[in-house]
């Protein structure tokens, strides 16, 4: 294999922490399954062949990232980890601007009206930077359902800040 773990965990973890964070919408939880993602990427960096063609390091992260926050949720639910009227909490920014902080609480506002299956194919299309191919890919879908999906969505967030395209948040 020609790149290490420790340099696919540097290229990614910025996008998968967001990745999960933008699907989950809790500080801690985003770190904790962002955490876990990568002890299983770890745990099964020998079986990853990146010259196979078949993934590359981030769709593979992508996939695992995807199927933690989707166990989450099924031990969220057993559990009942949280209260059905806790807020969503607005993100920790590691930069101090206000400009940028409203503009993260807009878009915080705007993902908590999306469903799971919304928010996680805007992480992935413009978030992530990922082709319509990959995101098939990793969704099990076609390309044309994806790119479908994603222009749906981007309309529904249209209507949910009027004037405003989604561009202008992420």
């Amino acid at each position: 294999m020609g790149i290490s773990f420790e340099q696919i965990y540097r290229d990614n973890f910025r996008y998968i922490y967001n990745m999960v964070y933008m699907r989950v919408l809790h500080r801690e939880t985003a770190e904790d399954i962002t955490s876990q993602v990568f002890l299983n990427a770890f745990a099964a960096f020998d079986r990853f062949d990146q010259d196979n063609g078949r993934a590359t390091p981030k769709t593979w992260l992508v996939t695992i990232a995807r199927n933690a926050i989707i166990d989450h949720a099924r031990l969220a639910s057993v559990r009942h980890e949280q209260a059905a009227d806790e807020l969503p909490e607005v993100p920790v920014f590691d930069e101090t601007d206000g400009t940028q902080l409203d503009l993260m609480r807009e878009v915080h506002r705007i993902f908590s009206h999306l469903s799971d299956t919304e928010r996680e194919i805007l992480t992935l299309r413009d978030l992530m930077e990922l082709s319509y191919h990959e995101i098939a890919e990793i969704l099990g879908i076609s390309e044309a359902a994806a790119t479908e999906r994603h222009r749906r969505t981007i309309a529904k967030c249209r209507t949910l800040e009027a004037g405003k395209s989604l561009s202008d948040f992420i």
